[in-house]
């Protein structure tokens, strides 16, 4: 008997208790593991087209490691949610092992990207990895100064480089010169070095790849880029305030 007078009649049949979906988590918000499961099959099935083409970059360039940078929060952002599956697919069907990086990952975000088969990276490398092998850098709306210390790095191998990620033409396009000589020096000398191909539109999500190229380097002899090198700053990604999360 309740205080309000009414009896409490209790069920004798037993609660069945959903199962807990596995989720990815970043600040208290969740995505389900289902829900990533949906939006990586409609890369695959409405985005046959712009992954074919990413793929054969690959195996044009004979591709031996893909590097990312700067994913972004995937929990609360659906633009990096779709930029993740096109990652994940490329990288199985290329059979590409991927390293990924972004200091905004939690804990669990790290498990989750791990038990899809990509490997976190360790440090915090600023962006100015040194490749000898042939490697893609998948860098999707990321700052102009991760672009800038990535190519300080390889000053000396672009021609290692395959980046996609914003076009370096737009930047001269709509920045001074002397304000990208000044911003981005690496970026602004390789303009005469950089090929851009466009990327077919992506129909998941139109806002996913917007401004995103593939981007791939002329080589110069060894002793002229490192001339070069010496008089260009590096750019310290702590001063960055353009990178995006």
């Amino acid at each position: 008997m309740e205080a309000d007078g009414f009896t409490l009649v209790k069920s004798s049949r037993k609660r069945k208790v959903k199962p807990k979906c596995p989720y990815i988590a970043i600040d208290d918000e969740t995505v389900p593991l289902h829900i990533f499961n949906s939006i990586l099959r409609s890369v695959e099935t409405e985005d046959g087209e712009f992954c074919r083409k990413i793929l054969d970059i690959i195996s044009h360039h004979r591709i031996v490691d893909i590097v990312c940078y700067g994913l972004g929060k995937i929990a609360v952002c659906k633009l990096a949610q779709y930029q993740l599956a096109v990652l994940l697919h490329i990288s199985r069907v290329s059979k590409v092992k991927c390293e990924l990086f972004d200091p905004v990952l939690t804990s669990t975000d790290r498990q989750f990207v791990s038990m899809l088969g990509i490997t976190i990276i360790s440090r915090n490398e600023s962006c100015k990895r040194k490749v000898d092998v042939n490697t893609l850098f998948y860098m999707v709306h990321s700052s102009k100064r991760m672009y800038d210390n990535l190519l300080s790095a390889n000053w000396s191998n672009l021609h290692r480089l395959v980046i996609i990620g914003n076009s370096f033409q737009s930047y001269h396009c709509n920045t001074p010169d002397e304000k990208l000589r000044n911003q981005i020096p690496h970026v602004f000398h390789a303009l005469s070095r950089v090929r851009e191909e466009h990327l077919p539109s992506f129909r998941s999500h139109q806002h996913a790849f917007n401004d995103t190229v593939i981007l791939t380097f002329g080589s110069c002899s060894p002793s002229s880029a490192e001339m070069f090198k010496e008089s260009l700053p590096v750019i310290d990604l702590l001063d960055d305030d353009e990178i995006i999360t």
